[in-house]
């Protein structure tokens, strides 16, 4: 079993009591802005998920190449799954002899690759409903605009 850092031990709750051996923690990531390094979707993505995750303490300076590595995966993934739903699963060549011969698109394979990238680093970061499910997140208020919500407060 991996090892969980502090903050995701303390988000989680200690449910068996032991202590939990508070290591001195990266700070926080100030910065928000994507990696230079970061294109097209990627960027997009980043500046999806970098607030989301920042407000709920879960990205520190340590982070950013983890976070920059779920992007470059997921934009992957999108432009395999733009291809494949424009191209199609398949493709198929005509042999020499004549006879057809078709086999999975190169992209399929890409996006199921990605995909287990993406689903890996989700689970790092809390961002799948099980992840979060097995972690104590600070609940924000939410908030509709009625006078249902503003009396609950």
């Amino acid at each position: 079993m991996k090892r969980k850092p502090a903050y995701v031990k303390t988000l989680e709750g200690n449910r068996s009591k032991q202590p939990i051996g508070y290591n001195v923690e990266p700070d926080p990531l100030r910065d928000l802005s994507a990696p230079d390094y970061l294109t097209g979707i990627a960027k997009e993505e980043w500046d999806r998920v970098a607030p989301i995750l920042s407000e709920l303490g879960l990205l520190t300076d340590l982070d950013v190449a983890l976070l920059a590595s779920y992007c470059v995966a997921y934009a992957t993934w999108r432009k395999a799954e733009q291809i494949l739903d424009e191209q199609g699963l398949t493709f198929c060549i005509t042999r020499d002899d004549g006879s057809l011969y078709c086999q999975q698109r190169p992209e399929e394979s890409i996006a199921n690759k990605m995909l287990t990238q993406i689903k890996a680093i989700c689970s790092e970061f809390g961002m799948s409903p099980g992840a979060r499910a097995r972690m104590e997140l600070p609940m924000r208020p939410k908030t509709d605009g009625s006078d249902l919500s503003a009396l609950l407060d």
